[in-house]
């Protein structure tokens, strides 16, 4: 009879753990395609759309973004990097092969 208790006390303590685990990778291989590319050759204006169709879709204003000229790909991450600004507020974006986007905060 200990044991049997002693596998349901187990058992209930690890499952949050267990559904914590599950939803970890349910997020990470939602958002991750595996292979998203290499494409040091796409025009600069597909990039720049990709950035301004993700802002569009999220609120943010499309009419003010100035994009910096020292923009570009790195082969290591098969990213382009793509400094711009909204008004006076400089943002960088990390643009995939497919458009998927990663934008950080304002850098100093």
């Amino acid at each position: 009879m200990k044991l049997r208790t002693l596998g349901i006390v187990l058992a209930t303590s690890l499952m949050p753990v267990a559904a914590s685990v599950f939803l970890l990778f349910a997020i990470v291989f939602r958002h991750y395609d595996g292979d998203t590319g290499s494409c040091p050759t796409q025009p600069y204006e597909v990039t720049k759309k990709h950035i301004a169709d993700y802002l569009k879709a999220n609120n943010k204003p499309t009419n003010k973004v100035v994009f910096e000229d020292d923009a570009h790909y790195d082969n290591t991450t098969n990213w382009w990097m793509v400094p711009f600004r909204v008004n006076s507020t400089r943002y960088e974006a990390m643009v995939d092969c497919h458009g998927g986007i990663e934008i950080t905060g304002a850098l100093k």
